[in-house]
């Protein structure tokens, strides 16, 4: 996050590339994190050729959320207990602060629920090698900034600070603030202001309703168009 606004303030690009820039990071971010790690790998929505299975597990790898096998293990239980007392990031359970944060509770989780992804030996070895890539990954675009900072920008440091704000909002206002398509056992909302300010982040009650869809906009409703899912129909087999 430092590291954009120190870009932000010293650079001389105009603003219709800054703005640019602004969109190509948060693509990055919204492809790594919710088209990767959440639909593809957590809930299995789609099928993909082994290269784009790849891709996609790098590309959400290096934004610096953790591994694929620790984040689906959080994200799978947070399905199967949500706003419960198990489960890790709940705002009726841990707070607004902590979920906003992204300071989950892990002490109940076990990695029971990815034995899929354990069977993969590249998940295995990124999960095991996580922080030695991600610090590589981070070398790599630090020597490109001799020549500019853009790289690193927009590589790493502006869509790893989106992903970790959408992600905070997400798991604090889909869960307490918003209006309900579906009646789930949890208290998750889809909520207006995620999802025009934060591009298409919000439809959490619906997600909850039906975790394998696609397509998020369950009811085709004009106003609950789902980005994500024009792009999986593109890379999908």
């Amino acid at each position: 996050m430092c590291i954009s606004v120190y870009w932000l303030m010293t650079t001389t690009m105009p603003w219709w590339l800054i703005l640019l820039v602004f969109y190509a990071s948060v693509f990055i971010a919204r492809v790594g994190g919710e088209i990767s790690y959440h639909r593809y790998f957590t809930h299995r929505a789609f099928k993909t050729s082994k290269i784009m299975h790849n891709v996609l597990l790098w590309w959400g790898s290096l934004l610096g959320v953790g591994s694929c096998i620790s984040w689906s293990c959080m994200h799978r239980a947070h399905h199967a207990t949500a706003d419960t007392d198990d489960d890790p990031h709940s705002p009726h359970k841990i707070g607004i602060l902590k979920t906003f944060l992204l300071s989950p509770d892990t002490s109940k989780l076990t990695f029971k629920n990815v034995g899929d992804l354990l069977k993969d030996p590249m998940q295995k070895f990124i999960h095991k090698n996580y922080f030695k890539i991600i610090f590589a990954w981070i070398v790599l675009l630090g020597v490109i900034t001799q020549w500019s900072m853009l790289p690193l920008v927009l590589f790493f440091a502006l869509p790893v600070s989106f992903l970790w704000i959408m992600s905070g909002i997400t798991n604090c206002f889909g869960h307490m603030l918003g209006y309900r398509n579906f009646e789930t056992k949890d208290h998750s909302t889809n909520h207006h202001l995620t999802r025009w300010l934060l591009l298409n982040v919000g439809l959490h009650n619906n997600h909850h309703y039906k975790p394998t869809a696609i397509d998020h906009n369950l009811n085709k409703k004009w106003y609950e168009f789902d980005l994500e899912s024009y792009f999986i129909k593109i890379i999908k087999s």
